[in-house]
């Protein structure tokens, strides 16, 4: 058989690798291949269309699914196997806590991490509609008619209409069923980034999953005629009585300028309250159309309740909290502490912290806008007992790593959304005298390859002879 694009061979998947792909082995002419293929999962045996060559891997296209992998189940939308949110409906939610266990397991072995003990992972118990937030694009689909949904996996610009999408509340199938047929009933069309016009641009839903208040924003374009806009949600208004807050943002893409926002409130409340419950006490925080946070309640509260059990809080602790955003962490580290500091670079984050605080009623947080280098140089901050990082997906800069390291913390509590990240500031963290103790996986999204650790790191100095 000679290997080219376009070649066509028989494969039994054994494993998912890190980007969720099926990973098969074959041997072609002899030579040996890992062979990576989008949509199929261990079990699954099919025949593929190679699409890629490597030096002893191959990527490849499906053609035909011979026999279904044994774990495979029902999917409930029937856009799953398109949409990048929602591709492992097919598998059992057991099994894709199995893989998301191992994957775990198999990547701290590569770093030769085997002393960290690995807690079981967390599931999501409410594995459906579990999403406080999701944000859906206008766009067109491949026949260049006028949609709005989500982009088919892997395609930056293919959108197609979603009608049952399982992963957020019942109410967002309804909200973009009436705006899909209102916005085109009334003439306004999708933005296209190839030609760079049209009207319409997302619809951004935000959900509080303890009060069930809904959040709505639909962003449009510098061309779109904003009083038609006004008037489409205010017809909306009168429909969906569970939408507490209605916005507009109205952006400015041209080419050769910098894009501009402005965000409009319409009509009601400017915000809705999402409340958890860690360390036994209900903590409320106010949702905007801007502020981040995790996007879902359940597993957020799981996430936090594990940050702080590793902290191992007496109420004498000093603790930073690092890339604080609107102070979650911090709030809910702040009973247990005697003093928490919050540190982020977006001004807005870091009022909404301030704000969170004062509507937790908590006198002893304090947080502050500005980048990390410079407040730790010009302010005069206690020394931190625990510091708790939850950085964007790149991870921590080395430089960073070497400024927490200087502030000789006893224990250091790492939250991340991307292991591989993760893992390299581990390795850079041993470089400093800091170890790996425990790490707890956590599934925060249900039906992804995606999913949340959180890691307690200590000091060689303060470890347990076992370490």
């Amino acid at each position: 058989m000679q290997l080219k694009k376009g070649t066509e061979i028989e494969i039994t998947v054994k494993y998912l690798n890190i980007s969720g792909r099926g990973v098969a082995e074959a041997q072609i002419e002899g030579q040996d291949y890992f062979v990576a293929v989008d949509g199929l999962f261990p079990g699954d045996k099919a025949i593929i269309a190679i699409s890629k060559i490597k030096k002893k891997y191959l990527e490849g296209e499906l053609i035909k699914l011979l026999k279904k992998s044994p774990h495979r189940v029902p999917a409930h939308s029937d856009h799953a196997e398109i949409c990048g949110g929602s591709q492992w409906e097919v598998l059992d939610y057991a099994y894709q806590l199995d893989i998301k266990q191992t994957e775990v397991t198999r990547i701290l072995s590569n770093i030769q991490q085997e002393q960290c003990q690995i807690l079981p992972i967390i599931p999501t118990e409410n594995i459906w509609n579990y999403r406080n937030k999701m944000q859906y694009s206008f766009g067109y689909d491949v026949n260049m008619s006028p949609v709005l949904g989500l982009h088919e996996y892997g395609r930056k610009f293919d959108v197609f209409d979603v009608q049952d999408c399982h992963l957020a509340d019942p109410i967002c199938n309804e909200l973009i069923s009436f705006f899909r047929q209102e916005c085109f009933a009334n003439g306004l069309t999708p933005f296209s980034f190839r030609s760079n016009t049209g009207d319409l641009k997302d619809l951004t839903i935000r959900i509080s999953k303890y009060s069930g208040d809904v959040l709505v924003v639909l962003t449009v374009t510098h061309e779109c005629d904003l009083k038609l806009a006004k008037s489409i949600l205010g017809q909306a208004a009168k429909t969906f009585t569970r939408v507490k807050s209605w916005y507009i943002e109205a952006v400015t893409t041209k080419r050769g300028t910098p894009t501009t926002k402005n965000l409009i409130h319409v009509s009601g409340e400017e915000s809705i309250i999402e409340t958890i419950q860690v360390g036994g006490k209900n903590l409320d925080f106010e949702i905007t159309p801007e502020a981040f946070f995790q996007p879902n309640s359940e597993a957020s509260a799981k996430i936090y309740n594990q940050v702080l059990d590793f902290a191992e809080l007496s109420g004498n602790e000093v603790v930073y909290d690092l890339f604080c955003g609107t102070g979650t962490i911090g709030i809910c580290l702040a009973s247990k502490s005697k003093q928490v500091y919050g540190l982020d670079l977006v001004e807005k984050s870091i009022e909404l912290a301030q704000k969170n605080s004062v509507r937790n009623k908590l006198s002893h947080t304090k947080f502050i806008a500005g980048d990390a280098f410079k407040v730790f140089k010009d302010l005069n901050w206690p020394a931190a007992e625990v510091v708790v990082v939850d950085p964007p997906r790149a991870g921590l800069s080395p430089g960073l790593i070497e400024l927490i390291v200087k502030l000789s913390p006893k224990k250091i509590i790492y939250v991340s959304c991307n292991i591989k990240s993760f893992c390299q500031d581990i390795l850079e963290f041993a470089n400093h005298g800091y170890k790996l103790k425990t790490l707890q996986p956590v599934d925060q999204f249900p039906h992804t390859k995606h999913l949340e650790v959180v890691a307690e790191i200590v000091s060689y100095t303060v470890n347990s002879p076992s370490l």
